[in-house]
């Protein structure tokens, strides 16, 4: 069942992790390997910086919220690694319109 954008948005902050620093240099952020399945396996994404670790954090909400709104498709992930914007929410407003 597709949710709202607001509980959507909501639900998917949950699914991925804050950007954990592994050293000055290292940082990973945890979360679900299959954005159409959040609560299945998990994986990582390493960062060499924390913006790029904040920005793949927000891309991969970004798209599990779509996910979760049953509107994730390839003209919505184009735009989600586009980078139509800083926040979850301007990420997925770009992909629905």
């Amino acid at each position: 069942m597709a949710l709202s954008k607001t509980a959507a948005l909501r639900e998917a902050r949950g699914f991925v992790g804050r950007p954990i620093r592994r050293s000055a240099t290292d940082y990973v952020v945890y979360g679900p390997w299959d954005d159409g399945d959040p609560h299945g396996p998990s994986t990582e994404f390493q960062a060499d910086s924390y913006p790029k670790a904040i920005a793949a954090r927000t891309r991969w909400v970004a798209r599990i919220t779509l996910s979760l709104m049953g509107r994730l498709d390839d003209d919505a992930e184009v735009t989600i690694e586009c980078g139509y914007g800083s926040r979850v929410e301007d990420l997925v407003n770009a992909a629905l319109q």
